[in-house]
This record gives structure tokens, sequence and C-alpha cells, in this order.
């Protein structure tokens, strides 16, 4: 896990704790992972997951090159009854993304089945609605693709 991967996340928790209930964690890889909300079925919740962008080359020595640039926000929400709208209302969504999008990294927007609780399950390229670029300020195009 990178020192940028860490800062990422925790900038996140920390604004978007000023709104939400949010509780910090990490997957089974060790990235770290933010539960919005209460995370039950049928709840306003949303799971969010920060990784670093996978390195296409090898360094010196032919292993796997570290990396230390852009990052990616993964974003799930539960689909409400309607397909591919979100059972978050507007009025959640629009500060979660505004966050998220902020923070220059690429987003990746997640739907997951009707009646199923947010978590890293839901992560699937079938679940897969939308991809972006952010930009910020602050972390700038080094965060961005």
């Amino acid at each position: 896990m990178a020192a940028k991967q860490v800062e990422l996340a925790l900038s996140l928790s920390q604004s978007l704790k000023r709104r939400f209930t949010v509780v910090d964690g990490f997957d089974a890889s060790g990235n770290p992972t933010l539960l919005v909300g209460p995370g039950t079925a049928g709840s306003q919740s949303a799971f969010l997951r920060v990784l670093p962008i996978p390195s296409i080359g090898t360094d010196s020595v032919g292993l796997t090159q570290r990396s230390f640039g852009p990052h990616s926000i993964q974003v799930v929400l539960e689909t409400s009854t309607i397909a591919d709208v979100a059972l978050l209302t507007e009025i959640n969504q629009l500060p979660l993304m505004a966050e998220v999008v902020g923070r220059g990294t690429r987003v990746e927007l997640y739907m997951s089945a009707n009646g199923n609780a947010v978590d890293v399950a839901d992560i699937t390229s079938a679940n897969l609605k939308q991809t972006w670029n952010g930009f910020n300020v602050e972390f700038g195009v080094m965060a961005a693709v």
C-alpha cells in the first residue's frame, strides 16, 4: 500500500465524516475501503475503495514497478427497483460524488443489485456503469490518468 493511497483514503474519509457516517476498513488485499451509511440492504449507503492504477512496466531487475502515480476510487451504489438508478438519493449522491471526484483520481461507478448490501464483492466488470477522470488543485494531474 502506497502512502498516496492512504492519504487519499484518509482525506476522503475525514471529508465525508462531516456529512455521513463512515466506517474505515481494508479489503483482503490491504486496499483502504470506506463504508458510507449503515451498509445494509435497502439503505442510503455507498462503498468506496482506493486503489493505485496498476503499473504496466517493470523495474531495472524485471520486477513489477512500484506505483507512484495515478489512483482510482471505486464507488459502489445499490440499484433501486428502477434499473441503473441508485437507491442513494440525489441529495446524498451529490456531496458524496463531489468529494470523490475532487480527489483528482479516476472514478469508477458500480451498481449492485437491488436488495444487496454494498461491499467489495460488487466490484465486478458486470456492475461497472461509468468511468471518468477527476481533477483537483491539491492532488493535480499526478492523480488523474
